[in-house]
């Protein structure tokens, strides 16, 4: 997550213990028995005493599974009709304003005689009631599941005694993951360090750690049997849309017209290329907002991009795993290489920025959440987006794309996903496995949509060679893409992609069907002035698998799809030998007839004719059978038959 969400997260749970003063001791650092608050970014967190005591912490945790203000999320109903938001959830930062973020840290592995696991248990157990401000309902959850069943089993709808161990059993809380969220913000928040806010690092105790790992386990067995009676939704979060749902959002995206003072041509583009860049990275919001021009180049088949951190390496060690786009000249509405080219091309290097942010200026996840908002309102209620407008924001994009990855036959397993999108597949692992090249590229070219078979899957990108690349070098790339000169040298490399994208698609009246005629990027140079787009048509190459006169190697292909385009190579030349075999059949069995037919018709009145031909005027002359016989020879075997 973010550090603004971390840090909203850490601002509520401060404000959740000064509800308990007889923990002002433990909890905070005071001043006159008032506790205090940071200074600078941090001016509204209060100072807690560090390391935090375990008491403090399960109180906490306590406290935080029973409040019911905690979840009310803003709900947008797409109609202008009024909502109300706590202003406890604003201060939770739980609005979906950015990256509705679900991933969160693994629970503790289970070790059998881990002695400091099982006192961790029994401290837990010894917690409860330890405050009377505090009922402790995420310690003995059995009791609690037993009294929400127990209550049930007259089968109607009914309001329960408050139960002293569980205030809000029936009662909608957060959800679990929003409670395990809370201690990956609490433990991110006592590790930081940051002079400017007085807010001094300490290491995450072990023993803490173990007491919230167990009152999450607890409190996510209370949740099920919240969602078994009704009382909290089956999902949590936002949901995936379907792929027509995003071909439906891309293409509104694509189709997006400036109108009256609500949002320019620039919306429209932003929010493509934002959404498409999402899936294909599987990245989260908040990466793709911090994405740099630098951190962009092109590597063979593939523009490559690297996050400078993401939620699982936040000191950016891994910032030399690279995530690999692939273009899909199949489907430009999604192609997110034809997106990239179309916004370079339409905003440029904007001023201030210096060629460094693509995406410049702050909170761009919010700026893009507002826009999908418009999206969702404007598009027709009639189509099936995979799910309710409501449960669709920022994160859709990234559960979309892992959804749609792992569930592919023959596709990319769940390890790599997972690698790609900056996710955690276990301690150990975590330890040992690396994202690889074919491996992320094989991810790459599934969340491209790419048919898995061998008519799209190892297709290259649509690209220049040799020659016209020093064409269009003697030209001058400044008069192709105004500010080219103003952009790091490792995005250079990527323009000449970018642009044989833009001469491809104008070929083949992709451009035209996808925007609008007045679209921004009909008005740029290379479209006013079509000269040299005319003299390129033609000179973009377009392969699968293997180019000879670039060297370009398809990357990401699985042997089956090789083996699939060997076979379809075999099976077309079987084809065409067996096509040529039966059309020649076909002529000499026509021929044969026709001279059979010759044959039959004209020998008896041949034979006639040469009986006759022996006939002397005084008589008839004897004719034996060999003189038949040598008549009807010597007619076969003559040159006219």
């Amino acid at each position: 997550k973010s550090k603004r969400s971390y840090m909203s997260q850490c601002k509520v749970m401060t404000q959740i213990l000064k509800r308990c003063p007889d923990l002002y001791s433990k909890a905070f650092v005071c001043v006159d028995g008032v506790p205090q608050k940071h200074t600078g970014e941090g001016n509204q967190i209060y100072k807690l005493k560090l390391p935090l005591d375990v008491d403090v912490g399960t109180a906490l945790f306590a406290a935080i599974s029973i409040d019911e203000n905690l979840p009310l999320r803003k709900r947008n109903t797409f109609d202008d009709s009024a909502t109300v938001v706590t202003a406890v959830e604003e201060n939770a930062g739980l609005l979906d304003h950015g990256d509705d973020d679900l991933n969160s840290d693994a629970e503790i592995e289970e070790h059998d005689g881990n002695d400091n696991r099982l006192a961790s248990r029994d401290r837990a157990t010894s917690m409860v009631g330890t405050s009377s401000s505090f009922p402790n309902p995420a310690i003995d959850s059995n009791n609690r599941v037993r009294n929400v069943l127990s209550s049930g089993n007259d089968g109607g709808q009914h309001e329960a005694s408050v139960d002293a161990m569980n205030p809000s059993r029936n009662k909608r809380t957060v959800s679990a993951q929003t409670y395990q969220n809370y201690k990956s913000a609490l433990r991110w928040w006592h590790t930081y360090n940051n002079p400017e806010m007085e807010k001094v690092g300490y290491p995450w105790p072990e023993e803490l750690n173990n007491i919230i790992a167990i009152q999450i386990s607890a409190y996510k067995r209370d949740v099920g049997a919240k969602k078994r009676q009704g009382t909290m939704k089956q999902r949590e979060g936002k949901l995936p849309y379907n792929l027509f749902g995003y071909k439906t959002i891309s293409k509104f995206f694509a189709q997006m017209q400036p109108k009256k003072n609500m949002y320019t041509w620039s919306e429209g583009i932003f929010a493509g290329l934002f959404t498409k860049l999402s899936v294909n990275t599987i990245g989260r919001s908040d990466n793709i907002d911090d994405l740099l021009f630098s951190n962009m180049d092109w590597l063979d088949d593939s523009l490559t991009i690297c996050f400078g951190t993401t939620k699982a390496d936040q000191a950016g060690e891994k910032t030399s795993d690279v995530k690999r786009i692939f273009a899909n000249p199949f489907l430009p509405e999604l192609c997110c290489i034809l997106q990239l080219a179309i916004y370079v091309w339409c905003t440029g290097v904007q001023e201030g920025n210096n060629g460094r942010f693509l995406f410049p200026g702050t909170d761009q996840n919010k700026r893009y959440y507002n826009i999908l908002k418009v999206a969702l309102a404007n598009i027709d209620t009639k189509i099936d987006l995979g799910a309710r407008r409501e449960d669709i924001g920022t994160h859709s994009n990234r559960k979309f794309a892992e959804s749609t990855s792992v569930s592919k036959i023959d596709g990319p397993s769940r390890t790599q996903v997972c690698l790609r999108a900056g996710q955690g597949v276990g301690r150990t692992q975590d330890c040992y496995m690396f994202s690889e090249d074919d491996g992320d590229a094989l991810v790459g070219r599934t969340v491209a949509q790419l048919q898995l078979n061998a008519d799209e899957f190892d297709v290259l990108p649509p690209h220049f060679d040799h020659e016209t690349l020093k064409e269009l070098e003697d030209y001058g790339w400044a008069n192709v893409l105004s500010d080219y000169d103003k952009y790091p040298a490792s995005f250079k490399r990527v323009i000449p992609f970018l642009f044989a994208q833009l001469v491809y698609h104008w070929h083949e009246g992709k451009l035209a069907t996808l925007l609008p005629a007045a679209h921004p990027l009909f008005q740029q140079r290379i479209f006013r002035e079509r000269g040299l787009i005319d003299r390129l048509k033609g000179k973009v190459v377009f392969e699968f698998g293997y180019c000879e006169k670039t060297m370009m190697t398809a990357h990401g292909v699985p042997g089956l799809i090789l083996v699939s385009r060997e076979i379809r190579k075999f099976r077309q030349h079987y084809d065409t030998t067996c096509k040529a075999f039966s059309e020649g059949l076909g002529v000499l069995k026509r021929s044969i007839e026709g001279m059979e037919s010759g044959i039959y018709a004209d020998l008896p009145g041949e034979i006639v004719g040469a009986i006759l031909h022996r006939v002397a005027v005084n008589g008839a002359v004897p004719i034996s059978m060999t003189d038949i016989r040598k008549v009807i020879s010597e007619m076969i075997e003559s040159p006219t038959g």
